[in-house]
This record gives structure tokens, sequence and C-alpha cells, in this order.
């Protein structure tokens, strides 16, 4: 059994204190503020979302390494939450720290912020986790989006504390925004590429038949459909690689939980394009009109993969998100990925950074952190250019 949570600690502002439970440990009347907390934040927190942490926490945290660090009000009121863990290790550096805690199918930080509250979330969650440990002087954060309130609000806490924080990596994936769209409502794509993409539709209809590009929403058949995509990601190179969700039970389990709450919820669609009786490619997408969108998977039959499959159920997807209003829309792509890298030009940056925590000595250690790391690097390309 894990160790019992620490009791909150109230700021000296008195204005919200800082929880650190797990999962096993919230109440009915925990888990009602966190899907309120959910519906009350925007979007571009999808990956923090009771619909998707939840079920994360429970089939892809097998050693229990999650804490839940919550920020609530005076009145009990959920304003912000993110998981941590505790690693040893600060990248290679052995160097105790707090580090957002993620699985390998979350794409970005998960971070979920009540809007106006971004100061006061990190005020209290810093402060907290000062007083939880001073063994700890660093809370790590990877895959931040810079773009967002709640990252402005990281600096100018730090900022206006003298808190140092540092950036380990910057780095961008393809997004697709309302600029990408010509004056027609059309994807903009090279003359050359849009002539072989037509005659690849011709060439589909002629072999297999009618092309068929439906966005399924009803939760019926989200859950149908979710099944094939699990089958057809599985008879591709992801399940040769043992990387496909069929091949984990806990990932399985974890994709079948969040895909049945998600639709619950009213924020995942399911996207496929068929051609006759044949099903040539399937992706999972997070919506929410108005507001961000994120991609989630996609997979594609091998069989007629000379049809660029994937390429054209994205280009149809382009269009439907334009005309939905699910934009900006995030690719949660590997950077420059193919074919969505070349297809959606616009870039979203997101930022590695380390957050100093403790009085003198963790921000005399926390910087003692960055000039090994400094070493390390000078020292790694010695040993390049030796070789």
């Amino acid at each position: 059994m894990p160790p019992a949570a620490a009791p909150a600690w109230q700021s000296a502002t008195g204005r919200a204190a800082l929880r650190l439970c797990r999962l096993g440990e919230l109440s009915d009347q925990d888990h009602g503020r966190w899907d309120e907390l959910s519906a009350a934040a925007p979007s571009s927190g999808i990956f923090a979302k009771s619909c998707f942490l939840r079920p994360s926490l429970e089939h892809c945290d097998p050693a229990g390494e999650a804490v839940l660090a919550i920020v609530v009000d005076m009145a009990g009121e959920w304003l912000g939450l993110m998981p941590l863990c505790k690693p040893w290790h600060y990248g290679r550096v052995p160097f105790p720290n707090w580090q957002a805690w993620r699985h390998p199918n979350m794409f970005s930080a998960a971070l979920l912020v009540r809007p106006g509250h971004e100061e006061l979330f990190w005020e209290n969650l810093l402060a907290g986790l000062e007083q939880q440990s001073s063994a700890r002087p660093a809370l790590r954060l990877v895959d931040l989006p810079s773009d967002l309130a709640v990252c402005t609000a990281l600096l100018a806490i730090c900022g206006a504390q003298g808190r140092p924080i540092k950036f380990d990596r910057v780095r961008s994936r393809a997004m697709l925004e309302g600029r990408t769209f010509a004056a027609d409502g059309q994807l903009e794509v090279k003359p050359d590429n849009r002539r072989r993409y037509a005659a690849l539709d011709r060439k589909l209809e002629a072999e297999l038949g009618p092309i068929a590009f439906r966005v399924h929403r009803d939760p019926a058949a989200v859950l149908q459909m979710a099944e094939e995509f699990i089958r057809l990601e599985q008879s591709g190179w992801k399940g040769r690689a043992g990387s496909a969700l069929g091949c984990d039970q806990g990932n399985l389990a974890f994709f079948q939980a969040m895909i049945a709450a998600a639709v619950g919820e009213g924020l995942v669609e399911l996207a496929e394009l068929r051609a006759g009786e044949h099903t040539l490619a399937l992706s999972v997408h997070f919506f929410n009109e108005g507001d961000w969108g994120h991609g989630f998977k996609s997979a594609f039959d091998e069989d007629f993969a000379a049809f660029a499959p994937g390429v054209l159920l994205l280009l149809r997807l382009s269009e439907h998100f334009r005309h939905r209003g699910i934009l900006p829309f995030d690719s949660c792509s590997a950077p420059d990925q193919h074919p969505v890298g070349s297809l959606w030009p616009a870039r979203r940056e997101f930022v590695d950074c380390g957050v100093a925590l403790g009085g003198v000595a963790g921000r005399s250690a926390f910087r003692l952190l960055g000039l090994t790391e400094q070493m390390a690097h000078a020292g790694k390309g010695r040993d390049t250019l030796k070789a």
C-alpha cells in the first residue's frame, strides 16, 4: 500500500490550499468536483480532464507513482490539478525532484486550471510543494504549451517571486489554424499534390467502390468504431512493433475506459474513411467547438497503403475541423511527422522547464543542477568529437 498523502497545506494568503492525494483517496464529492472543474476548464487541458486522467491513473500507473496535486479554495472548490511523481533523477542527472506525471499516450502536460485562477494555482502549488519536502528542490514540467495562459502565469509568478526557472528544451509540432485555408475554404495544398490526391480518389472509387467519409459522435457508434480501431491498429506496423494499444492490457483498458468516459462528455469523435466495403483509415480525436481540438490516434489498412489513405482522411478531417469550428487543432504528432507536418504548416510550441523550490539552499542546489547539466553536455560533445 502506498503511504497516505500528506494533509493539505494552507497558503499564507489564506485564499487557497494545496492537497496531495492518490486517486483511491478521492471521495465521491471529490470526483464530482473534478468533473465540474473539467467542464469549466478549457479543452487545452484535455489530458488532465477527469474523462482522460482518471482511466490513465487506473490503468497506466501500475507502480502507483502518481499523486494528484490539487489546489482548492477556502470553500473547497477545485481551482486546478496536475498529477505529479517523485523521480530521483532530473533527466540524466541524479537530483530528486517533483515532476509532472505522464504516460506515453499523453501528448502534452496534464494540467487543468480554472480560467482566471492561473497565478493563484501556481502560487499555491509551488509554495505547497516547498512545505511538503525540502529534499526535492525542483519541479520539472515537460511539454507545456507556451501559448496558454497557464504558462504565462507561471512565468509571472517566478518573476514576481525571484524564483529561478530554466528552460531545458523547446520544440514544436504541426497544428491546424484558420489561415491554413484558402479563400475558398479549402486547405492550402500545392496544385500538383491536389491533382495527385484527386487521382487517388478516382482510382479508389474505380477499384473498391464509392468513397465514404464519416465522423461519429453518437456514443454507441463511437464505442463500436473504437473496437474496430483497436483491430485496425493491431494489424499494422504498430502491432508488429508492440506499440499498438491492443499489445498491452493496461493501455487497452485505459483506451476503452477513456473513450467511454469522453464520449459521454461529448468530447471525442472517431472519423473513418471507407471505399466500398473496406475500412481504409480511422482517426480518434478530441474536440470542443470554438476551442482547441487535439489529435490522439490514427491507423490505416496497410493493404491499401498505395492509395495513401491516411492523407486522404486527413484532408477530409481538416475540412471538417474548419466547418465545425474546431480550431486551432493540435495534431499531437511527433515533430515534422508525415503527412500532417507537410499538410499543416503552422506549428505549436512546447517547452520543458524546471522551477526552483525551497529557500536559499534549494535554489543553490537548483543552480548547481544547471551547471552539472552544462558540464555533462560539454563532456558528451567532447566524446562525440573524439569518436
